[in-house]
């Protein structure tokens, strides 16, 4: 009968075992564009001039919490969770890759 390890544990194994080194040259390089295009989204969504922005920095000071956490492009911190709530919506707001379909469409005639 197999040895029962559970996923977890697996997964902090194959965690602990990564070496960058061994990523191919095209997917470390695609893996940045995909991080600073991410890091643009929440900058441009940060902006106050959009409702959801607004409605989360509201729910986020009325929530409270242990300081402890930034949120992208304001001057302040709320908890962890608040902060994954408000961070992550942002990085899905304002979120226009060109590597979706839609967003190839028109650049590559697509839409024609």
């Amino acid at each position: 009968m197999p040895d029962p390890v559970s996923r977890s544990t697996r997964f902090a194994e194959q965690l602990a075992a990564f070496r960058l080194r061994d990523v191919p040259p095209e997917v470390v390089a695609h893996s940045k564009l995909i991080l600073l295009d991410t890091i643009g989204a929440m900058l441009a969504a940060s902006n106050r001039k959009y409702s959801a922005t607004r409605i989360l920095l509201d729910f986020v000071r009325r929530q409270g919490g242990r300081l402890e956490s930034s949120l992208v492009g304001q001057r302040l911190k709320t908890s962890c969770v608040n902060a994954a709530l408000f961070n992550g919506t942002l990085g899905y707001y304002c979120d226009i890759e060109p590597h979706h379909v839609a967003g190839r469409r028109d650049r590559d005639g697509l839409g024609e």
